[in-house]
Formats: C-alpha cells, structure tokens, sequence
C-alpha cells in the first residue's frame, strides 16, 4: 500500500541571499527524504560473533536512550531472535551490547533499526 505525502517545495529564489537559497534548498531535500521513509537509521548487517555469548554494536547514533531493532536475513537469525535468547543488554553513547546464545553459527545475520 502506497501512502502519499505532499513533498516540501523549496521557498521562491526571489528576495534571499544566496547563502539562504541554497540553505532551504537542502532543508528541503533533506525533509522530502525524511517523509518518503528515508531516514539514514540502519545498520545494513550485523553479524552475530560466533562462539561467544555477546556481540558489540559500535554506531555514533546510538544513545543510552535508543530504541534499536533487529530484523533477522538468515534463518539462523530468524531462530535466534525467535527463541527470545537475543536482547540488547547495554547501551552508551555510540555502541551497544547484543547478549545471545554461544553458538558456533556464523549465519546469523541482522539488519538493525536505531531510533533516536
């Protein structure tokens, strides 16, 4: 299902510096991507460390206060998150603690979603 949004459209050139245009121009931008879902928040995989009980996420976006969510590519993955054995165990301000199950498995892949 696709749900429509009214894009930002950049102010008028007319009657700014142009210091200002090109400022609103990238506002803009960087709004309309914020509203098509494009919001530079993923890790594109994270692996899992084989043969240890924890894994370290290191992201200059993560805060102690982030939300961070795992979406299993592997059925390994899939396992690992469904058995509730997986969770974020701590967090500072650029990296966090995944505590899991040591396992040998090198398959357990994840794409992570950090918000805020």
């Amino acid at each position: 299902m696709t749900i429509p949004y009214s894009p930002i459209v950049p102010p008028p050139n007319g009657g700014l510096p142009l210091v200002l245009q090109g400022w609103f121009l990238r506002l803009a931008d960087v709004v309309n991507l914020v509203l098509g879902g494009k919001l530079n928040a993923t890790i594109e995989r994270v692996s899992l460390t084989p043969n240890v009980a924890g894994t370290a996420i290191i992201d200059a976006r993560i805060s102690p206060t982030s939300v961070i969510l795992f979406m299993p590519l592997t059925a390994a993955a899939a396992g690992e998150l469904g058995a509730g054995t997986m969770y974020v165990s701590s967090q500072t301000a650029g990296s966090a603690m995944v505590t899991h199950t040591n396992s040998g498995s090198t398959l357990r892949d994840f794409r992570v979603l950090i918000v805020a």
